[in-house]
């Protein structure tokens, strides 16, 4: 009976549960603001991500914590819940990348799509970053 409940529970969760405890990571800003969606760029610096350029799909790394200049050591979490006072989202809704490092409820129609969670609330998003669909444009 235990051995089928452990499998029931990995079969619901693949990867694990999702956790809301957040995991941050420090990286160089190529020029990133608070609250933006980051890709690990050629140079290791991180930058507002597009989901219009392909080059940034399967780079995407989570999401600035803080503002900061090109050279600057910045804070990006990486997994977990993050709150941003300036969102606006649809709680429940998932979350995808879009243009200029924003969150987007809608995935784009070129590019490429890629979740990256789902929103908690209108300021909080559960950040669980999944695989990128290339779509071409």
């Amino acid at each position: 009976m235990v051995v089928e409940r452990l499998t029931h529970t990995l079969h619901d969760y693949p990867f694990g549960p999702p956790s809301t405890k957040p995991e941050n990571k420090r990286y160089i800003s190529a020029g990133v603001n608070e609250g933006q969606v980051v890709y690990l760029d050629r140079r290791n610096t991180v930058a507002a991500a597009n989901a219009l350029n392909e080059t940034h799909a399967g780079r995407v790394v989570g999401i600035a914590l803080e503002t900061r200049s090109e050279g600057k050591s910045i804070e990006v979490a990486i997994s977990g819940s993050v709150t941003h006072v300036k969102w606006k989202l649809t709680p429940g809704a998932k979350c995808f990348v879009s243009s200029g490092g924003m969150i987007s409820h809608d995935p784009p129609s070129m590019g490429f799509v890629q979740r990256i969670g789902v929103a908690e609330n209108e300021q909080t998003i559960l950040l669980q970053i999944g695989e990128p669909v290339v779509l071409g444009g």
